[in-house]
């Protein structure tokens, strides 16, 4: 009896636990096949940039170190430069057309980016200015205003 009690209880355990995992389990994530490409392509990638590192005698943490500085850099730069071109009265649109390889990069293309907005201005604004013929006003010719006095 005992045997069988035990048997039982085994096997309500076990319909228990695999109830409780039916609950928690998550549905499967599904991949594209282009979704997959891009994983391995981008996996491949950091490998051989791995690979080619050793076989040059470089470490691979120093490089991965390297990458980071780099991009905290680049973080750093935007920053500073987002403030800059407030001062100077550009959109902050314009960090993402900017070239952060190096600062000296980055302040040609400030200075190209400054002139060009100020060519374009310069230009709709003489275009403004210049003008075209005044518009005519309906009903202001001089025979109605003589007539209206009654000269």
């Amino acid at each position: 009896m005992d045997g069988e009690n035990n048997a039982n209880n085994t096997e309500s355990q076990e319909t228990v636990v695999e109830e409780g995992q039916k609950n928690t389990e998550q549905p499967e994530k599904t991949f594209t096949q282009k979704e997959v490409d891009e994983i391995v392509e981008r996996r491949l990638r950091r490998e051989r940039k791995k690979f080619t590192g050793l076989l040059n005698g470089e470490d691979p943490r120093e490089i991965e170190l390297a990458e980071r500085e780099k991009a905290v850099a680049i973080r750093e730069t935007r920053a500073e430069v987002r403030g800059l071109l407030d001062t100077k009265g550009l959109p902050a649109e314009a960090l993402e057309l900017l070239d952060y390889t190096d600062k000296e990069a980055c302040e040609k293309s400030i200075e190209v980016l400054e002139g060009i907005v100020k060519n374009a201005v310069a230009a709709k604004v003489s275009n403004v200015l210049r003008g075209g013929e005044p518009p005519k006003r309906a009903g202001l010719s001089g025979d109605s205003v003589r007539s209206a006095f009654g000269l």
